[in-house]
């Protein structure tokens, strides 16, 4: 079995009436292990929720960029973030206020992987985010994958993870026997329900959270591998913001035309009094060029105005060249 990436226009989906047809398509893809790459990145990203969903639930652990650190730093950081614990294990935690912070917390990427990447521990599934104070938070829980896909959520979306409520679930558990052997016992537990709340992208709060994790161009490398979507999401922005401002100064530039134009003087100009202006214009500049957009505001006048008296001049100085000849 091979399989191809390709790409597919999902932009007929995203409306109410084909949201059951794309859950089926999501169905699809993750059933038979399609390697299929959309342009709608929400559907992407419920494609790879299901599927480490379906890992999850066949006890099988997927390889991230987390677990390239040590067991112990991933400890310290799951405990320090969101001080959960293994479900079987008693919660610590504070009940269902975990990240109830107004401007939400930044969705860096997520993934299964033993709880707090301790090989010795069970499967679970973890959530980093990074929130308005920048220090990186990371949640546990094996119900995060549907929370993070009924919210809609994508890598750079600003959300807010809550612990909600606990339900007993009956779990399979490989226990060692006096004899020795492994034998697999079910047991009663506890399982932890999430609610995500996506409040979409805060721009501002996107390029705070990679300027965290980016401090280096050696930095910018390792995060394009191991967090990519965050990347595009940052730099996506990046280049909306540059648009933004670009359009802002165009913006500007042709209101104060506009004001030129509306004060503009009704007087024919004289050779002098545009020898003065442009005397006046370049005194105020390093170079010895004159652009004729800046003798017009010295003038007073728009461009057509001093472009027709320009074409005049032209005009009386080629007369005066045939006359005399």
């Amino acid at each position: 079995m091979f399989s191809v990436p390709i790409r597919i226009s999902s932009s007929g989906l995203k409306c109410t009436e084909c949201q059951a047809e794309a859950r089926t398509l999501v169905d699809i893809v993750v059933t038979h292990d399609l390697r299929v790459t959309f342009t709608d990145d929400r559907l992407n990203a419920q494609i790879q929720s299901r599927r480490i969903q379906n890992d999850l639930d066949r006890g099988r652990s997927i390889v991230t960029s987390e677990q390239e650190q040590t067991a112990a730093q991933k400890r310290g950081a799951g405990a320090s973030a969101s001080g959960s614990t293994p479900e079987r294990k008693t919660a610590v935690q504070p009940d269902g206020k975990l990240a109830s912070q107004q401007t939400g917390e930044v969705f860096v990427d997520c993934g299964a992987a033993p709880f707090d990447f301790d090989k010795k521990n069970d499967l679970n599934y973890f959530v980093r985010t990074i929130p308005p104070q920048g220090e990186q938070r990371i949640y546990w829980g094996k119900d995060l994958p549907r929370a993070l896909e009924e919210a809609g959520a994508k890598v750079g979306d600003s959300i807010a993870a809550t612990r909600v409520a606990s339900k007993p679930v009956t779990v399979e558990e490989i226990q060692e026997q006096p004899d020795g052997s492994k034998q697999t016992v079910r047991i009663d537990a506890k399982r932890n329900s999430w609610q995500v709340d996506n409040r979409g992208v805060n721009r501002e709060a996107l390029i705070k959270a990679y300027d965290v994790l980016v401090k280096t161009p050696e930095d910018r490398k390792k995060l394009e591998i191991s967090a990519p979507l965050l990347v595009a999401a940052r730099d996506q922005v990046v280049v909306q913001l540059k648009r933004e401002k670009l359009a802002a100064e165009l913006n500007q530039r042709n209101l104060q035309n506009h004001t030129v134009r509306s004060h503009e003087r009704t007087h024919d100009l004289s050779l002098e009094e545009v020898t003065r202006a442009y005397d006046r214009v370049r005194g105020r500049q390093l170079g010895s060029a004159v652009f004729i957009s800046d003798l017009a505001t010295e003038l007073q006048i728009g461009l057509p105005k001093l472009h027709e008296w320009i074409h005049s001049c032209c005009l009386v100085l080629r007369r005066m060249i045939r006359r005399d000849s």
